[in-house]
């Protein structure tokens, strides 16, 4: 077992690397958040046009925010300097539109195009940056440090939205602050130098482990519609902060068990965990549902894993962001949706939605079972050696 003292010694390394390049750090960070609170609020952002177009401007929005991510996967060995400055002087100028009366169809549809453009289109290019300066060995403790540090950002914006203007305000602040980001720092060559560490993976390995981050969020959705029906909307509330407290503390101790124990194991621990919440949840027809939070657990592990650490480990730097760009896709899919389900009114059937859940879950393990693992065994020999090492010394000068 990984020795836990490490774990301080771990973060303050992972610390050094993402302030190696903290201009890169804080860009990546804030560009997560637009594109987050984009989605997450676009419900206000469609209600200022027409209440009656909400739903065709969220549908409108997902559609562009798609095309432009891949677009921008496509074509990220083109952005330079200026691109990014453009790119975040239209997203600042698209959050300022929202405080103009607009009414009508072509406006609609322009102000959603816009919108899917400002948040997603160099995404994927920026992700593979910031994986750029990990290397195997802390991959996963840096992952955990940046992808906490992301949702921080999330969890103290949020505190701020309560309406389309106050998330205009929200926007504009994060795309003026990029923009000065592009224009302060100075180009770095990346510091990723084990790129003859990583083992060749069939297309079939790197399109599972895609599918199992797409059942992760489709329990989500599923789960987040239940319990709607089923609590009133301040124990929802309540829940939500319990497990992003329960999340951000499994992202920085998930992180750094990666590095240890492998992807894989934790992966599957966290999917087979789950899939037993949800059994139970299933037999009791949604009566221990108020203690979801836990799933915060497996949300911090996962988010890390299929954010950042799996496309270090798997895919190489040139085709890196077209696997990012379908993972971001997949996870816009899932807030989509689930704005989609509240905007429609629609209310699954408690009675079928959790044994699903389980079932979803369930295949997940059994999918994970037969993927490879992605940390080489080297570096995790390296590592168990290591902690023998110091086991050892410990118990020697103990007895001394």
């Amino acid at each position: 077992m990984p020795n836990l003292s490490n774990l301080k010694e771990s973060l303050k390394e992972s610390y050094g690397r993402l302030r190696s390049d903290a201009y890169l750090t804080l860009y990546s960070a804030l560009s997560i958040v637009y594109i987050y609170q984009f989605f997450n609020y676009n419900i206000l952002l469609g209600r200022t046009i027409d209440p009656n177009l909400t739903l065709f401007i969220l549908d409108v929005s997902f559609f562009s925010a798609i095309f432009f991510l891949i677009l921008g996967a496509i074509l990220d060995q083109f952005f330079r300097k200026k691109v990014h400055l453009l790119w975040n002087l239209i997203g600042a100028l698209f959050a300022t539109i929202i405080f103009i009366p607009l009414d009508g169809m072509v406006s609609a549809v322009l102000f959603a195009i816009l919108g899917g453009f400002s948040a997603s289109l160099a995404i994927p290019g920026i992700i593979s940056k910031i994986i750029g300066i990990t290397t195997f060995e802390n991959r996963g403790s840096t992952a955990g440090l940046f992808i906490f540090f992301v949702y921080a950002l999330v969890f103290s914006t949020s505190i701020f939205i309560n309406s389309a203007y106050s998330l205009a305000i929200v926007l504009i602040t994060i795309k003026l602050i990029n923009a000065a980001l592009v224009i302060l720092r100075k180009p770095k060559d990346a510091t990723n130098d084990d790129a003859a560490l990583m083992a060749p993976f069939a297309m079939s390995s790197k399109l599972a482990f895609l599918a199992v981050w797409g059942i992760f969020l489709l329990v989500d959705i599923l789960a987040s519609n239940s319990a709607s029906q089923l609590l009133p909307k301040e124990t929802l509330s309540m829940i939500v902060l319990q497990s992003i407290a329960l999340g951000f503390a499994s992202m920085l101790l998930g992180g750094w068990l990666m590095d240890h124990y492998g992807r894989k194991k934790l992966m599957v621990y966290s999917y087979a965990y789950l899939g037993i919440e949800y059994a139970i949840i299933s037999v009791t027809r949604g009566g221990i549902i108020a203690y979801t939070f836990i799933d915060g657990i497996a949300w911090g592990i996962l988010s890390v894993l299929f954010i950042m650490v799996l496309w270090g480990d798997i895919i190489r730097e040139r085709e890196r962001p077209i696997y990012i760009s379908i993972a971001f896709s997949i996870t816009i899919a899932s807030l989509f949706f689930k704005n989609f389900l509240s905007l429609s009114g629609i209310n699954l059937s408690i009675d079928q939605t959790f044994p699903s859940t389980s079932i979803f879950l369930f295949f997940a393990v059994i999918l994970t079972l037969f993927l490879p693992e992605t940390l080489p065994d080297k570096i995790m020999h390296g590592k168990e050696l290591k902690d023998y090492l110091e086991q050892a010394k410990k118990i020697k000068e103990k007895f001394k």
